[in-house]
C-alpha cells in the first residue's frame, strides 16, 4: 500500500525546505540528507517492520496513522526551543520530521548494503547516529536525551506498524506539542505560535481520525 501522507509530506519538504535552508543555514544538513535518503526510505522501513514487527503486537496493514499517537508520549521530556514566526515554524517542523524520519529508513539500507552490516546493528547503528546529530547542534542534556533515546523508540514504532507516514505524524506530534508546553510554562508564547501549533495538531488528528475510520470501513 502506497503511504500517500508520507509522499505529501515529503514534497511538501522538497519544495518548502529550500527557502527554509536559505533562511537558516542550519538545515542544508537535513534537507542534503532527506535528498539523498528519500529514495532508500521506503526500502529502509520495510527492514524496520520485517525485523521488528513480530515483536510488536498488531499487525503491519500498510499506511494506518493512528500510530501517529505515539508521538505524545516523549513530550513531557521535551526540551525545545519557540518559534517566534507561525509560518517558518509550521514549515520547519514538517521538514525537520520529514528530513530526519527519512534519514532513519534510509540509512539502514546503506548500513546493511554498503557496509554489511547486520539488519539489529544497522537499525541501531541508524539510530545512535540521528541521536547524535541533535547534540552536534545542541548540549548536552540528560533530559533532550532521555526525549531522544524515548523518540527514537516510539517513532520507530509508528513506523513498524503504521509505516512512514505515520512516523513522520508521530514526530511532528512530539515536536509540535513538546514545543506548545515548553512555550505554555515559560511564558514566552506569541498568538501565532500557539495558531500555528494548534493547526499542526488538529491537522494530525483529522488525518488520525480519517484512518481509523477507512480501516474500519475496509
Amino acid at each position: 500500500m502506497r503511504d500517500h501522507v508520507y509522499s505529501a509530506l515529503l514534497a511538501f519538504s522538497l519544495v518548502f525546505g529550500i527557502p527554509l535552508c536559505l533562511a537558516d543555514p542550519s538545515f542544508t544538513i537535513l534537507y542534503a540528507l532527506m535528498i539523498a535518503m528519500a529514495p532508500l526510505a521506503a526500502r529502509g522501513a520495510g527492514y524496520y517492520q520485517s525485523l521488528l514487527g513480530p515483536y510488536v503486537p498488531g499487525e503491519e496493514s500498510g499506511a494506518d496513522y493512528r500510530w501517529a499517537l505515539l508521538g505524545l508520549v516523549p513530550v513531557p521530556f521535551a526540551f525545545m526551543s519557540s518559534w517566534t514566526n507561525w509560518l517558518y515554524g509550521l514549515i520547519a517542523v514538517v521538514v525537520v520530521a520529514v528530513a530526519e524520519e527519512t534519514f532513519r529508513a534510509g540509512s539502514v539500507v546503506l548500513l546493511r548494503d554498503q557496509l554489511q552490516l547486520s539488519p539489529w546493528l544497522a537499525i541501531i547503528a541508524a539510530n545512535l547516529a540521528w541521536i547524535a546529530y541533535h547534540f552536534v547542534l545542541k548540549p548536552f542534556s540528560l533530559d533532550y536525551l532521555a526525549f531522544l533515546l524515548l523518540g527514537a523508540f516510539v517513532f520507530t514504532l509508528a513506523l513498524v506498524k503504521g509505516g512512514l507516514g505515520a512516523a513522520v505524524l508521530a514526530h511532528i506530534l512530539a515536536n509540535s506539542l513538546a514545543a506548545w508546553v515548553v512555550i505554555s510554562v515559560t511564558g514566552t508564547s506569541a498568538p501565532q505560535v500557539n495558531l500555528m501549533l494548534g493547526v499542526v495538531l488538529v491537522l494530525i488528528a483529522l488525518l488520525i481520525g480519517v484512518s481509523g475510520v477507512a480501516r474500519k470501513r475496509g
